[in-house]
């Protein structure tokens, strides 16, 4: 159980001191030239999508050294929809996160979100986006689905995600490439077959009425936190710095290699 002094800075005040703030980080080139391809590519697309894998405390850290190139408008993430509104609300207008929300965050809402997206991370990088959007204004949409009319299925799931983005793409009319972030599977451009049966993920959607540009978090060593603590092999690298781009097949395919991973703080944990 959370007490009520760990409540009281999201529903009463502002105050950040115990989040975590993401680093500014660089992200080296593997080849002379990566990152100005993919900023020329990525400024003809209508989405970059980016694979994570979700509980890593440096999935935050990318997203903004990604934001801050100053090629997106939008950071588009795999979060309830109907929470969008509650966070446009404290990231817009500082105003406390309604009390239902906070429920459902520290854990004591029907089911726990353990699956490393809602952290102390992950709030530390919205108040870094409140600040950051008062110098360049960045729209905020989170596209997962929040209900299942027709039941549930991995690519109903898929399906109402895409659904969710061309309606908020509808509504915000902005120009140029999305910033979007979505789990490994949902980030593949072309259908697959997992466990016999056809998946057909959301990048594949968005592909088909749109340019997408795909970048793949490659951790290379540590942890990531999702529903457990999870370790990753280590595995070679060819560069030895923290964060590296390379360009993959015909430029529209990129990765960005993390030589180490460390998994988020669930909320309900601090």
């Amino acid at each position: 159980m959370v007490s009520e002094s760990k409540q009281q800075p999201w529903k009463e005040q502002r105050d950040v001191s115990n989040f975590w703030i993401p680093k500014p980080i660089h992200i080296e080139e593997e080849k002379e030239g990566d990152w100005s391809r993919f900023r020329n590519v990525a400024s003809h697309s209508q989405y970059v999508v980016c694979a994570e894998e979700h509980g890593s405390v440096e999935n935050w850290q990318v997203y903004r050294t990604l934001l801050e190139t100053g090629l997106f408008n939008v950071f588009a993430y795999e979060l309830f929809d109907s929470w969008q509104e509650s966070i446009r609300e404290y990231v817009g207008h500082k105003k406390p996160f309604p009390a239902e929300v906070l429920d459902r965050w520290l854990g004591r809402g029907v089911g726990q979100l353990n699956d490393g997206k809602v952290s102390h991370e992950f709030l530390g990088f919205l108040d870094w986006i409140s600040e950051f959007s008062e110098r360049q204004k960045v729209s905020l949409v989170l596209f997962d689905a929040s209900s299942y009319p027709h039941g549930f299925s991995w690519n109903e799931r898929d399906r109402i995600m895409n659904v969710n983005i061309q309606k908020a793409r509808d509504v915000l009319q902005t120009q140029g490439p999305w910033l979007l972030g979505t789990g490994k599977r949902h980030a593949r451009i072309s259908p697959f077959v997992e466990r016999n049966e056809r998946r057909i993920p959301l990048a594949h959607h968005l592909k088909q009425s749109d340019s997408v540009v795909s970048v793949n978090f490659d951790y290379k060593s540590g942890e990531v936190f999702n529903t457990i603590k999870k370790k990753r092999r280590n595995r070679a690298q060819t560069n030895d710095q923290p964060f590296v781009l390379s360009c993959q097949s015909l430029g529209q395919r990129y990765k960005i290699a993390i030589k180490k991973s460390h998994p988020i703080h669930l909320i309900d944990n601090l």
